[in-house]
């Protein structure tokens, strides 16, 4: 279900199978006191999923404080 809500939010512009494959390589090294680097290619697909989730991940660190609120995001 959490995969149809993805894909029905990006206007089913990413097939169910690629998004699983995004989803699966979505990884984030963490450096404790520092935050999140994230360890995934940038694509126009990981852009898709950025642009309709309204959150960045790729261009830096991703402080502990705002990871902690994209969690947050997603539970709603």
């Amino acid at each position: 279900m959490f995969i149809r809500i993805i894909e029905s939010k990006t206007d089913n512009k990413i097939s169910v199978k690629t998004l699983i494959d995004i989803l699966k390589d979505y990884n984030f090294q963490h450096f404790e006191g520092n935050g999140y680097v994230p360890t995934y290619t940038q694509n126009e697909m990981t852009d898709l999923l950025h642009e309709s989730f309204d959150f960045r991940t790729d261009y830096q660190i991703v402080s502990e404080k705002n990871m902690k609120k994209i969690i947050k995001k997603t539970k709603k």
